[in-house]
């Protein structure tokens, strides 16, 4: 059994608006890494996931740090490998007609 623990913060104004913002810029990553396989996607070519982490990797590292961006781009990568996954299942006749899998 896994142990959660719950906190509260109470953040003041000065710390709440570093809180939103370091929050905004990790949307912003994902929404840009997710950017770039999605248009490598409907390219038709492969979904290379070194070069578009390298290029998000190189524009947020300062804002919000390195280690956070390599976790965001790997929680994107898991998303789009359970998509393909999902294809894969689809196209072997696995899954429901009606179901269709999106990126």
């Amino acid at each position: 059994m896994k142990r959660a623990v719950t906190i509260r913060l109470q953040p003041s104004k000065e710390q709440e608006k570093t809180l939103f913002e370091l929050a905004d810029t990790g949307a912003k990553a994902w929404n840009r890494v997710n950017y770039l396989r999605r248009q490598e996607f409907f390219k038709g070519q492969i979904v290379d996931f070194n070069k578009t982490e390298k290029i998000v990797y190189g524009e947020f590292k300062r804002k919000i740090g390195s280690a956070t961006v390599q976790q965001i781009c790997r929680k994107n990568a898991e998303a789009w490998r359970s998509f393909f996954s999902l294809l894969r299942n689809k196209r072997n006749g696995e899954l429901p007609e009606d179901f269709k899998p999106k990126p």
